[in-house]
């Protein structure tokens, strides 16, 4: 423990050989110590950020041989398995991503290691099995992002007259032995998580709605805030609280609130929970604003309304530390750019938190990305990240295969933005299309 603080120390002091010579000493007189795992990702995290691939790469082989069922050795499958890919080895991605899934299924990588294990394998010409995963992808993340993909590679594979089958197995091995198979095992369809307050904290649930019912709203959420110190991902007491928030005019609050309970929300097919739910953590408000506007750009509602919760969680006072503001998260100056194409020559930042005026500019902006750049997912690059490095990243990038120039963007922010909107568009269609 002492040698990995002092070598923690030694990397916030930018002591970069210190750092890594006490963390090697750590590692060597304490293989098996969950520290020597801890010090090894923050090894590869030091070497990747300074641009370093092939020290980066020796501590993430290092520790999947040491600890590779330890919460820190996802990001390291993870390493090896995408740098194989880019680099053509694709046998060697699929190992590595399928051991992800298989070892780690309850890790945030365990999505994307699914589909890009897939994906190396398609790559590997080994489609039957690429199909396999893509079927179970699917059935697990139908409307996220990665079983979105899925989907459109299996439709592919499927009109070419591709259809799954199992490894062969060997002598001696049962299902279940292979990687492929662990994997398949864990991409199951996501269940709502039951409930875990016990009576007395119900009983302030209880106690909150008649508050409620009597317009004590203050006293109500008290009320459903110690019970959710209790029971902080109960899904009753966070529906009521998110209620409450939504109701009080918060729908971000609702949102961060309700996703406790429903860490999985974003694999949700709709029939897992009660519409109420889904309407709490996909809110939908100036819908007329939003189809006004997006008509007028040629826009799909649903992408402004994916953007808008993904930028600002529908609060119409958001205001980010980088100085945006307002429902789609504009910087001033980028809003007084837009709004002069307009005629509106003084636009004053507080202006920026009237929702008309910020979705006509935002939807305005987000247009004049997609002429510029062609395809939606580069335009909300741009968006998030600036025209400017889109421009860049067009030139250094994979273009071929927009699945992997979105994961190849660099910066991990616009990265999961860029996912994220097109995963919210999915749900916002499938809750409110109907409507």
């Amino acid at each position: 423990e002492a040698l990995y603080f002092l070598a923690e120390s030694y990397r916030r002091l930018g002591r970069a050989t210190e750092f890594v010579e006490t963390s090697r000493r750590l590692v060597e007189r304490h293989p098996r110590s969950l520290f020597a795992a801890r010090a090894l990702l923050d090894r590869v995290r030091f070497h990747q950020r300074n641009g370093d691939r092939e020290a980066a790469l020796a501590a993430c082989r290092e520790l999947i041989s040491l600890h590779p069922d330890s919460e820190f050795a996802p990001e390291a499958f993870w390493m090896l398995g995408w740098d194989a890919y880019r680099r053509t080895e694709y046998e060697a991605a699929s190992r590595a991503l399928l051991s992800l899934a298989a070892r780690h299924p309850q890790s945030e990588l365990f999505a994307q290691a699914a589909y890009w294990a897939a994906r190396a394998e398609e790559r590997s010409g080994r489609r039957d099995r690429a199909v396999l995963l893509y079927e179970k992808i699917v059935e697990r993340y139908r409307d996220a992002y990665y079983g979105q993909l899925a989907r459109q590679r299996l439709d592919r594979l499927n009109a070419q007259g591709v259809v799954a089958s199992w490894p062969a197995r060997r002598q001696g091995e049962s299902f279940g032995d292979s990687l492929l198979e662990r994997a398949v095992a864990h991409l199951r369809p996501v269940r709502a998580p039951g409930e875990t307050a016990g009576p007395s904290t119900l009983e302030r649930v209880e106690k909150a709605l008649e508050l409620r019912a009597i317009r004590l709203d203050e006293l109500a959420l008290g009320e459903l805030t110690a019970a959710q110190r209790e029971a902080p991902t109960s899904p009753r007491v966070c529906l009521e609280l998110a209620r409450l928030h939504r109701d009080r005019g918060d729908p971000l609050a609702a949102i961060t609130v309700l996703r406790r309970a429903h860490p999985e929300h974003a694999a949700y097919r709709g029939d897992e929970v009660s519409e109420d739910v889904l309407r709490l953590l996909f809110p939908l408000t100036h819908w007329d604003l939003i189809r006004r506007n997006a008509e007028a750009h040629g826009l799909d509602p649903y992408l402004i309304a994916g953007l808008i919760r993904q930028e600002s969680g529908f609060h119409p006072r958001a205001r980010s530390v980088a100085n945006a503001r307002g429902l789609m998260q504009l910087i001033p100056s980028t809003g007084q750019l837009v709004a002069r194409r307009y005629g509106l020559r003084r636009l004053s930042p507080e202006r920026l938190y009237d929702p008309a005026l910020n979705i006509r500019l935002g939807t305005a902006y987000l247009a004049e990305q997609l002429r510029r750049f062609g395809r939606i997912e580069y335009a909300l690059a741009a968006y998030n990240a600036g025209p400017v490095r889109v421009t860049r990243w067009l030139q250094e990038l994979p273009t071929e295969e927009m699945d992997e120039w979105i994961e190849s963007i660099p910066i991990t922010e616009t990265r999961q933005y860029v996912k994220s909107i097109l995963r919210n568009v999915a749900h916002y269609r499938r809750i409110y299309g109907a409507s």
